[in-house]
């Protein structure tokens, strides 16, 4: 089913700009490369940076706090049920280089009617081995497409530790409720640019 173009300009915007719910949103996101310092690159296993250029944040000098974002650029998504995108954001304390912040994960998920709680469970299996539970995610109305079922963000804060486990993981499969859905070589990158970011600044 196509996405007629209204829904799609709303779509576009609601990725661009990232879930922060609640949140002042007057701070403009520019693109940023992340640094490839020692420290982090150990930190996610990684002997170079990932290769993504969806990395964007912003500085914000009242709360002196980074609003950092993976979101895929240049994607014309085909609306299906399940997950349709995985974007994700961190908010971090002053200016990166910093201590890793909690990972917001963003799931655009269609559905034939909105999530109950059952549906909203989240659980990881990391390179078909390890299994990590994220638990229950929140859920937010989405601008809808396709004009059938409910469309919806729903959003899971994983702590530092459990997003390391998350990241650094080759293959990542994951459970949503009975829904199942994997990480794409792009998102893999891309979340992991976020945290190196987060622990080694910009270039």
């Amino acid at each position: 089913m196509r996405m007629d173009r209204l829904s799609l300009v709303l779509l576009v915007q609601v990725i661009t700009a990232g879930v922060a719910w609640g949140q002042d949103r007057q701070h403009r996101l520019e693109s940023v490369k992340p640094a490839q310092c020692a420290d982090g690159l150990q930190m996610l296993g990684l002997t170079s940076a990932p290769r993504s250029g969806d990395i964007r944040a912003a500085y914000d000098p009242v709360s002196d706090s980074t609003l950092a974002t993976y979101a895929p650029t240049g994607v014309m998504l085909q609306p299906h049920d399940g997950v349709n995108m995985v974007t994700g954001m961190m908010y971090i304390a002053k200016r990166p280089p910093s201590a890793l912040a909690y990972l917001e994960l963003d799931l655009l998920v269609q559905s034939p009617k909105p999530r109950s709680p059952d549906e909203r469970q989240l659980v990881f299996r990391l390179d078909d081995t390890t299994r990590l539970k994220v638990g229950l995610a929140g859920a937010f109305a989405a601008p809808a497409f396709g004009g059938r079922g409910a469309v919806e963000h729903i959003v899971a804060m994983i702590p530092p530790d459990q997003a390391l486990t998350l990241l650094r993981a080759e293959a990542v499969r994951g459970l949503l409720g009975s829904t199942v859905f994997q990480f794409s070589r792009r998102d893999r990158d891309g979340l992991r640019a976020l945290a190196l970011y987060a622990r080694c600044g910009s270039q």
